[in-house]
């Protein structure tokens, strides 16, 4: 397989050469026009004009063109973005919120001018500069153009997918290179299918003018191109799609997502299965325990990735990893681990009998088993809400959070009632559409999935 892909990303390169050589193609044949148009202005002196010549640029499918081609309007659109993103940052709470806002509301707004227009390195910064922001400031920071933000995770880590440890966060470099590819792909598809040479029309096209613009070879002589290949194709002998050309390239480029040091050690001291842990984090309902759990194992919590070899500033004892620290080891999670212990003993059938990093490692249980991991992230996001007031809080009138296990049931029942109703609404869809009356089999697996002590079979068959 992975031969098959090193050809795939070799023809992509070939495409890729294709895609400069239109490129240059194409200018040449935009020049060579402008110069016979203005040899025949000169020729004509006499000659006017039945319109004044634009001066400004001229809108065309959305695009904007002057007399020398296209005119971008990528730099209108950033400052677009950045007004966007200020508007929305107060509105996102966890990092799949940011993300989705982010590629749906404005970066979305790059992708139809990124089939014809590039974005140049001052551009895919600021861009990048705006995202850094949005996703990993706090809400109270507002951007400023001349500061260079930081990011949470390294940049190469930050493009894997969610079950790797990423967020998905597009790589605006090879993004707008796969818009060209996938552009010439289509072209060299369209031309295999017709049964025809692209270059040869053009050739035929210009000797049935009476005074031919530009001599027949010249194109060809330019780019060295004689006949177009065909398209790569998938497995399904399908032209390549956008997704796929763009996730083969990003696999070429970061062929594997980096671990921190940390997480080499987590590997290593506690056993935790780093590549598992975010699949089975993935598979968690309850948003908000799904991003504290994420951020604790991708390490990228904020306010405390600082703070090594240095004293705990709510027990005052000596730490080196903050984050096995500050959520297992702290003398304030200490005195309520009791608390801990009875809440998640009492909801799961999965018993515990400390709190530490192996209970919060979900990648050992079953991804069957929803309560257990759900739980963990309720409790794991219940303790930062503690330990952020602890460490950020200045406003003395704000109480402080207390963890309660009435308010870890609540939470935790609310979210199955919104599974149940879920569920339901499949079974109603399976069965209007689908016409399947399997109704049974539905109900098995969600109580199966969602049973606790209290209540076994929360979905009656």
């Amino acid at each position: 397989m992975l031969a098959v892909i090193k050809n795939i990303l070799y023809s992509l390169h070939k495409h890729r050469e294709y895609s400069d050589l239109f490129k240059t193609s194409s200018t040449v044949l935009l020049s060579n026009i402008i110069i016979v148009k203005q040899r025949e202005n000169s020729n004509d002196s006499n000659r006017r004009l039945p319109f004044q010549e634009s001066t400004v640029p001229e809108r065309y499918l959305g695009l904007n063109f002057t007399k020398t081609g296209l005119n971008s309007k990528y730099n209108t659109l950033i400052q677009e973005m950045k007004n966007n993103l200020i508007k929305w940052k107060s509105q996102a709470i966890t990092m799949k919120a940011k993300m989705t806002i982010l590629k749906t509301y404005v970066l979305s707004k790059l992708t139809y001018h990124q089939y014809m227009d590039n974005l140049n390195e001052e551009q895919i910064e600021e861009i990048n500069n705006m995202t850094r922001w949005f996703l990993f400031s706090s809400v109270k920071n507002t951007y400023t153009e001349e500061r260079k933000y930081k990011t949470m995770m390294k940049i190469d880590r930050a493009y894997a997918d969610w079950k790797e440890g990423g967020i998905k966060l597009w790589d605006l470099e090879l993004r707008h290179i796969a818009f060209k590819i996938w552009y010439m792909n289509r072209l060299f598809h369209n031309n295999y299918n017709n049964n025809n040479n692209t270059l040869q029309e053009w050739y035929m096209e210009q000797l049935s003018r009476k005074k031919p613009t530009l001599q027949p070879s010249t194109i060809c002589a330019d780019t060295g191109i004689n006949e177009l290949p065909d398209c790569i194709r998938n497995d399904n002998d399908e032209p390549l799609k956008l997704k796929e050309i763009y996730e083969l390239m990003i696999k070429d480029r970061h062929p594997t997502p980096r671990r921190t040091e940390w997480q080499k050690l987590w590997a290593v001291r506690y056993n935790t299965a780093i590549p598992k842990v975010f699949i089975n984090i993935n598979s968690i309902s309850h948003q908000k325990g799904r991003n504290t759990l994420f951020r604790f194992f991708s390490r990228s919590l904020p306010g405390i990735n600082h703070e090594r070899d240095t004293r705990c500033k709510i027990c005052g004892h000596l730490l080196r990893d903050p984050y096995s620290h500050l959520f297992t080891l702290c003398q304030d999670i200490l005195d309520i681990e009791k608390t801990i212990i009875s809440t998640v003993n009492k909801i799961s059938f999965i018993k515990i009998h400390r709190w530490s990093m192996d209970t919060l490692d979900i990648s050992k249980y079953n991804r069957t088993e929803r309560i257990f991991p759900n739980l963990i992230g309720i409790i794991a996001h219940q303790l930062w809400k503690i330990i952020c007031h602890k460490l950020f809080n200045t406003d003395e009138s704000k109480p402080e959070p207390k963890f309660e296990q009435k308010v870890i049931e609540t939470e935790l029942l609310n979210l199955i009632e919104t599974e149940k109703f879920i569920t339901l609404k499949k079974i109603k869809h399976d069965e209007a559409i689908l016409k399947n009356t399997n109704q049974d089999l539905h109900k098995y697996k969600f109580n199966k999935a969602w049973q606790t002590p209290a209540a076994p079979n929360p979905l009656p068959i």
